[in-house]
């Protein structure tokens, strides 16, 4: 039996080729759920910085992104100092009171919901009448403590609030360059 002969190497080499396939895969998959688990402590490190940045001017902190926003109360404090805005809870709407430029908002929910899942359910109601868009995020994902989804929602405020105040400073830089002209 010759050991080059093509009928015994062809099979070898198949199963060998299987085999570091596999192989390849599961260490490619290990290799990336590595680098997935390590972005999320980034990220949720990071914007748990950025949530204490705005919630130190009304003396809060939190110290685990997840959990401390489960109950709603954070996430309304936020939105509050990121808005300037103040959120009340009504018996059967909720009224947006006005402390910016920005005219006033009635949010209208149903019955009044309890509970936690009523604080989350003010600032997602909040965030959709000033259409920020909120892709698959609902109350009981934040309420849960769903890391993908507090960190998407973080994200999406991150962006149109930063957004929002850029487009605030410009306006004021166009304002003053007019002015002095």
């Amino acid at each position: 039996m010759d050991p080059l002969d093509p009928t015994v190497v062809t099979p070898i080499l198949f199963i060998a080729a299987h085999f570091l396939t596999a192989a390849g895969v599961w260490l490619y998959r290990r290799r990336r759920a590595r680098h997935a688990d390590e972005r999320d402590r980034v990220q949720k490190k990071t914007f748990t910085k950025w949530v204490n940045k705005h919630l130190i001017k009304v003396r809060k902190h939190i110290t685990d992104l997840y959990e401390d926003l489960r109950d709603g109360h954070n996430l309304i404090s936020l939105l509050e100092v990121l808005s300037g805005v103040t959120l009340r809870k009504g018996v059967s709407t909720m009224r947006r009171v006005c402390v910016s430029r920005a005219p006033p908002l009635i949010l209208t929910g149903g019955e009044e919901e309890d509970g936690d899942q009523g604080n989350v359910q003010i600032a997602l109601d909040f965030l959709k009448q000033r259409q920020v868009k909120l892709v698959n995020i609902r109350n009981d994902d934040i309420t849960d403590g769903n890391p993908k989804l507090t960190l998407g929602l973080i994200w999406t405020i991150i962006l149109h609030f930063q957004s929002e105040m850029m487009d605030q400073t410009l306006s004021l830089v166009t304002e003053h360059i007019i002015y002095w002209k």
